[in-house]
């Protein structure tokens, strides 16, 4: 993956054993794990990738990272941003950092996410459980040209996702904040 960026598609899918059938003997499990993350911004209260967004990560709850996410741009569903990653200590005091630089929390995502190497990409298969329930997939590579390539080849067991899949969160932090 390119440092300190990432080009990535987002899609939706059926099954995932046809899948990571279909990309045998080129793909290969890296790793599974749960994770909480936090997203703050300064002038935003949503999650549109047109905003500059900070996330605290944690997980398996026992590392934390903090991540700053750029404006994506979209090309036809693959997304490109800077994102910037370091290791945090301290989670809880991060976030007090953050609130006292005048940024708001917007969310907060727990999800598992499985992780596939394929051709010098990877392949996340990511189940959501707050602040709603959503499956989805991702593809990170280095170049459009590869990740096109991969999501022809899987066909019709996938389907590019924009960016309103992710609206199924924002209907949930609304009533959750209706109901508070």
């Amino acid at each position: 993956m390119p440092k300190d960026k990432e080009i990535e598609i987002k899609l939706l899918f059926r099954n995932k054993k046809a899948i990571i059938d279909k990309l045998k003997p080129h793909v290969g499990f890296k790793s599974k794990i749960n994770i909480h993350d936090r997203y703050y911004g300064y002038d935003s209260f949503d999650m549109s990738n047109v905003n500059n967004l900070v996330r605290i990560r944690t997980i398996n709850k026992e590392k934390s990272e903090l991540t700053f996410k750029g404006k994506a741009k979209d090309k036809k569903n693959i997304w490109h941003r800077t994102e910037l990653n370091t290791q945090i200590k301290s989670p809880e005091k991060m976030e007090k950092i953050l609130f006292n630089l005048g940024l708001n929390k917007i969310s907060e995502y727990k999800s598992e996410k499985e992780f596939w190497n394929y051709k010098k990409q990877e392949i996340v298969f990511a189940k959501f459980t707050m602040p709603a329930r959503l499956n989805f997939m991702e593809i990170e590579g280095n170049s459009e040209k590869e990740i096109k390539k991969t999501v022809e080849f899987l066909g019709n067991d996938v389907k590019e996702a924009g960016e309103e899949i992710f609206e199924v969160f924002d209907k949930a932090r609304k009533n959750k904040n209706q109901n508070n």
